[in-house]
């Protein structure tokens, strides 16, 4: 085949057409892109969240008949609750981390070998027994234990505008759109509804009837319900505030801060009832900027049956027909984000080893051109790569991006001895074409044998462990494909460049 020229361009033609087919698995999706693949854990964290204003009794109260569920699983050793404070699993409601009206369950796991069940079909499947199990007054998310360093939510939209109203319409339409995606689990906002707070709407025109201002009425009315500091005394290393207050008999319920007397500006006293009424409003916890921009966060996790990025893109084509108002718009964060960044970080380091690995191959050869000859199992490698990770449903994340960076070192080693061989004998005065043929047949056994010394050593860290199967797959399919195609392809590639120059 090598030294057929027709054969040879069959095989260059063939390997190039499975090289381009290679990468279309991954822009088309067959091979899954996520930040960590999902791994079984120890633990699974159930979060709930009562109505605002809920009391730590109320809240407690709620929870029992979740306490009482999950009793009922095999799969759980133990399980601790904590009422006022949601879970250290990072699948609890947004911008809740501590408030009476939450509270959250963790719960151990028995061994991996004493279930049949991984952490995350676990978390799945208690998922949808919650949800059908209907309990009142409480909403529950449920998330299992994510192998690697936090990586924010699976899908997360940042929704970035100057009216909170119109945010808020926009997020309950783009809210309703994430919900119906399948696979989509625990859908959240950042905005949260607080207790209801009184406002007071002051009335302008009573307010110059009564000689009274806006500033005048705010102090007496802060005064009233919080008090004011007149001043600080130092004692020794003490320092004592003296504070101003009403007593609390003085004011018991709201009709008493009503008929509050303010002095106006010719020291006659007016009832705060008069120039100022009362209103009952909704009030949010809290509001988020992002860039100096008023944000609101759409949050969504995933089950077990897709990932972050199958997310996105869903939600892109569902939403693709969804008018944006003039002065808002939509940007993406959480997990895609973070593989974004972790992807461009390796195609950077990926980038940076090239261009050693050049240099000390120009260095070594003399020649650019063999340079590039050593260079060709590469692309070969991740032939054998994507093409391995689509036929076994392996995701190609961040650990499978390192195996890709350490299966460079580890390919082009083969091809050194190779070429290095053709060398050898051409110095020996062996024929051109002699001299390629014996390079391929003389390093054939040290060739295989290292790779599949390669692979059997990495072969325990791939199946023991979900966390790393990405990248001993990386380095077991890669050496797969390219240590037999680097005997075809470089020897003939050497025959098409070198063979004026060396003969």
């Amino acid at each position: 085949y090598v030294f057929d020229k027709k054969r040879r361009r069959w095989v260059l033609g063939g390997v190039t057409i499975l090289f381009i087919a290679s990468f279309m698995l991954v822009a088309t999706g067959i091979v899954r892109n996520e930040f960590f693949p999902q791994s079984d854990q120890d633990y699974v964290y159930i979060d709930m969240r009562a109505a605002v204003g809920s009391t730590l009794d109320e809240t407690d109260r709620l929870v029992r008949p979740v306490e009482e569920k999950i009793q009922a699983y095999p799969e759980i050793a133990s399980y601790s609750t904590d009422v006022g404070r949601s879970s250290m699993g990072g699948g609890g409601f947004m911008g809740t981390s501590g408030s009476a009206n939450i509270a959250s369950i963790t719960l151990t796991l028995k061994d991996k070998k004493e279930r049949s069940l991984t952490s995350y079909e676990f978390a799945d499947a208690l998922r949808k027994d919650l949800q059908d199990a209907h309990i009142p007054g409480v909403e529950i998310s449920v998330s299992a234990q994510t192998g690697g360093p936090p990586a924010g939510a699976a899908f997360e939209a940042h929704i970035t505008g100057d009216d909170l109203a119109v945010i808020t319409k926009i997020m309950n339409d783009l809210k309703e759109i994430v919900s119906s995606i399948p696979g989509a689990v625990n859908v959240d906002t950042s905005l949260k509804d607080s207790v209801p707070e009184y406002t007071f709407k002051l009335d302008q025109t009573a307010l110059e009837e009564n000689y009274l201002t806006a500033a005048s009425v705010g102090s007496a009315l802060r005064t009233a319900v919080s008090g004011v500091e007149l001043m600080k005394v130092i004692k020794g290393e003490d320092e004592i505030s003296l504070q101003a207050t009403f007593d609390k008999s003085a004011l018991p319920d709201l009709a008493s801060v009503q008929n509050l007397e303010i002095l106006n500006s010719r020291k006659e006293p007016v009832f705060l009832k008069d120039v100022a009424t009362i209103e009952l409003r909704p009030a949010v916890d809290a509001i988020t900027r992002i860039d100096q921009k008023r944000t609101v966060i759409l949050t969504a996790g995933a089950d077990s049956t897709t990932n972050g990025p199958a997310l996105l893109a869903a939600f892109q084509k569902k939403a693709a027909g969804y008018r944006m108002p003039q002065g808002y718009g939509i940007t993406f964060g959480g997990e895609n984000e973070q593989n974004a960044e972790s992807f461009a970080s390796i195609v950077r380091a990926m980038a940076i080893a090239m261009v050693l690995i050049v240099s000390t191959l120009v260095i070594q050869f003399n020649s650019f051109r063999k340079a590039f000859i050593v260079l060709v199992p590469i692309p070969l490698a991740l032939i054998g790569v994507f093409w391995g990770m689509a036929i076994f449903d392996v995701s190609l994340g961040l650990p499978g991006l390192i195996g890709i960076l350490a299966l460079f070192g580890i390919v082009v080693k083969n091809s050194i001895i190779l070429v290095d061989k053709i060398h050898l004998n051409l110095k020996s005065g062996i024929a051109f074409a002699d001299a390629v043929a014996d390079a391929g047949k003389s390093r054939l056994e040290a060739i295989f044998i290292t790779s599949i010394c390669t692979i059997f050593g990495i072969l325990p860290v791939t199946l023991s462990d979900e966390f790393w199967r990405a990248l001993g797959s990386s380095v077991i399919f890669g050496l797969m494909l390219s240590s037999f195609l680097t005997l075809y392809i470089v020897p003939a590639v050497y025959l098409v460049l070198m063979r004026n120059s060396e003969e």
